[in-house]
C-alpha cells in the first residue's frame, strides 16, 4: 500500500510538470515569468491517509519489544504565507490534522511462561510548521517542504492472554521531523488543488509500567515513523480580499 501511495503521488506530480506552461523571460519585475501570482495569505482543508509504524520495546527488559505497522485516515485544516521572487515561490504553513490507525503487535517471542507481549499505538492528532521552496510554471508550482512536527499517540502495552488489569498505557504529545514534495495547480480563479507525499520521524515516547507483567524497573519506548498522502483545496485569500 505504500509504494502505491507513494506512486500515485509521484504520477500526478509528473503531470503537472508536464502541462505546466514554460516561464517566458521577456518580462521584468518581482515575479518576471510568471502568469500567476502565488504571494500572498491562504488557507484551506487537506484529507488523506498514512502508513505507520511503530517500533516499541522495554529498555529494561530486552525480550519485550516488537514492531506494529499500522494505517488510516487523516483530515485537517492549514493556513500560511507564500513570496514570490521571478519564478520561486517561498512559503511558511502551519497544519492540524486529525488522525486515526491503530494496531498492537505481539513480541516475536515468548516473554514469560504461556504467552508474549503486546505493544503498540493509537493516532490521534498532529500538527505541523513548515517550509515550501518551489518553482512556478504558470498556474502550477512544485515544491519542495520540511519542517516541525507534533503527534499525539496513545501508546499500549499488554500480556498476551492477561486481563485488562495488567493492561498499561500512556498518552503522549511528541515531537519530530517532517519532509517532503508536493504540487499545485490553480484550478480556479483564487482556488489551488494540491498533492503532498511527506515523511514523519517523531522521537522516542516513554512511560512506566505500573499494571503490566515486566519485573520492576519497566518502562515502555515507542518511537513512531510515518508517510502520508494528501490532496488538499487551497484559497488564497490575498487575492480574495483585493490585496
Amino acid at each position: 500500500m505504500k509504494r502505491l501511495l507513494l506512486g500515485v503521488a509521484f504520477s500526478a506530480m509528473f503531470c503537472v510538470s508536464v502541462q505546466a506552461d514554460e516561464p517566458t523571460t521577456e518580462a521584468i519585475g518581482t515575479n518576471a515569468g510568471a502568469g500567476h501570482d502565488w504571494s500572498g495569505f491562504f488557507a484551506g482543508v487537506q484529507a488523506g491517509g498514512h502508513i505507520s509504524r511503530d517500533k516499541w520495546n522495554d529498555p529494561n527488559f530486552p525480550a519485550a519489544a516488537g514492531v506494529s505497522n499500522f494505517n488510516g485516515a487523516l483530515v485537517g485544516v492549514h493556513a500560511g504565507y507564500y513570496a514570490q521572487h521571478m519564478n520561486y515561490v517561498f512559503g511558511l504553513v502551519g497544519e492540524l490534522e486529525w488522525t486515526q490507525g491503530s494496531k498492537m503487535a505481539l513480541s516475536p517471542g515468548p516473554v514469560f511462561r504461556g504467552g508474549g507481549l503486546w505493544g503498540g499505538a493509537k493516532a490521534r492528532w498532529q500538527a505541523a510548521i513548515l517550509a515550501r521552496i518551489g518553482r512556478a510554471f504558470d498556474n502550477y508550482l512544485l515544491y519542495g517542504t520540511a519542517g516541525l512536527a507534533l503527534g499525539n499517540y496513545r501508546f499500549d502495552f499488554g500480556g498476551a492472554g492477561l486481563p485488562a488489569a495488567f493492561q498499561d498505557g500512556f498518552t503522549k504529545t511528541v515531537a519530530g521531523v517532517t519532509f517532503g514534495v508536493g504540487g499545485s495547480a490553480v484550478v480556479h480563479e483564487n482556488m489551488i488543488a494540491s498533492l503532498e507525499v511527506r515523511h514523519t520521524i517523531y522521537g522516542a515516547a516513554t512511560g512506566t509500567i505500573i499494571n503490566c507483567c515486566a519485573p520492576p524497573p519497566s518502562m515502555q519506548r515507542h518511537v513512531v515513523t510515518t508517510t502520508a498522502v494528501r490532496a488538499s483545496m487551497t484559497f488564497m485569500l490575498g487575492g480574495i480580499l483585493g490585496q
